[in-house]
């Protein structure tokens, strides 16, 4: 009642091989019909052929041989901060979240011009697991438009990139592992390929109801809203109404921020200031391009509530494609430690 109805086929179904080119065929017109109208769409089991490939362990040690040990995108959820965590210290957090206090993530590592050559047993694990090839594949997919820019042309840097960030299951608002709501210019395919333990949520009463919270749904790793192309005038115009008035929960928390009592570092979180809080800026240029906002539960039931808005609001769970048709505005926030791996292409119909 409270979300957009949302294609979710198996991705058994779509392969080939299995069900035969007829079949394929008219899966492929159904997906067509779902893209040619800006909806998202959403495969369900997707696997890759490499058993183990994306275990954390084996990501750390890759990005401890091809990267410094201390890498300059380590972000501390909070204050968005690049934090001073080493690769070593921050996949301890992300396997064993009670060993630090904060929540951390690492975005875009490596390029995507970089990916094959940095991880090449992944990239080819990721293009294998890829449903609808035809447009996702970004190397001779016939209906990805940026496998046929000319050669002399310097391409956009599309991917594949890895999101790495940790998560807990009830929202907070400040301090959450989100991405904040954004809108891209090319389509993007997000696959959810591990997801690990969850952090205990600050807002927490009792340890042994949340220590069972958070150990559920291991399969469940982040919440995804999806706005439609034909409201983001609409959405637009209600985000700069609510933040002159002062009234998004994100943007409260964040100008109440200034001075909050904090546990103490942990042994793997010193040596950096603890009071460093974001603040909104006072002005914002545009609500969605400048990235600043993300909308909690709250929010979204206002924007319904005002403008009769609503998203495609659905949960990600381990081996989910998430097809994003390019200019949907869409923001994510992490229920767990979640490793994602995602690429953009250029299809016709947008």
């Amino acid at each position: 009642e409270d979300s957009l109805p949302i294609w979710g086929p198996h991705a058994v179904d779509l392969d080939p091989v299995k069900i035969g080119p007829a079949r394929y065929a008219a899966a492929l017109a159904h997906f067509q019909v779902h893209w040619l109208r800006g909806d998202p769409v959403v495969v369900r089991g997707v696997e890759g052929k490499y058993r183990g490939c994306w275990d954390p362990r084996a990501i750390a040690r890759t990005m401890e041989e091809k990267s410094d040990t201390r890498m300059d995108n380590v972000v501390d959820c909070e204050t968005g901060l690049t934090s001073e965590l080493t690769i070593a210290d921050f996949f301890t957090g992300f396997m064993d979240p009670k060993r630090l206090h904060r929540m951390y993530k690492i975005k875009d590592w490596p390029s995507g011009n970089d990916f094959r050559k940095t991880l090449p047993r992944h990239f080819a694990d990721f293009v294998h697991m890829l449903p609808f090839q035809e447009y996702t594949n970004m190397v001779d997919g016939p209906l990805n438009l940026s496998t046929r820019l000319p050669e002399e042309w310097k391409p956009p840097d599309l991917g594949p990139k890895s999101y790495v960030a940790m998560g807990r299951r009830q929202e907070a608002g400040l301090g959450d592992s989100v991405t904040r709501l954004h809108q891209d210019m090319s389509d993007a395919v997000n696959v959810l390929v591990h997801t690990g333990p969850a952090h205990r949520s600050p807002l927490a009463t009792a340890t042994i109801v949340e220590a069972a919270d958070e150990d559920a749904g291991g399969d469940e790793g982040a919440q995804w809203e999806i706005f439609r192309r034909e409201d983001v005038f609409t959405l637009t115009d209600w985000l700069h109404w609510m933040w002159c008035k002062g009234s998004l929960q994100y943007q409260q928390q964040l100008r109440g921020a200034n001075s909050p009592a904090k546990p103490p570092a942990g042994p793997r979180e010193r040596g950096r200031p603890r009071n460093l809080q974001p603040q909104p800026p006072e002005v914002q240029t545009h609500p969605i391009h400048d990235q600043t906002n993300y909308l909690t539960n709250q929010d979204l039931a206002a924007l319904f509530r005002d403008t009769g808005v609503r998203p495609w609001s659905f949960m990600q769970r381990l081996g989910d494609a998430v097809f994003i048709p390019a200019g949907c505005p869409h923001q994510v926030r992490n229920l767990r430690s979640c490793l994602k791996v995602a690429v953009d292409f250029v299809s016709p119909e947008s």
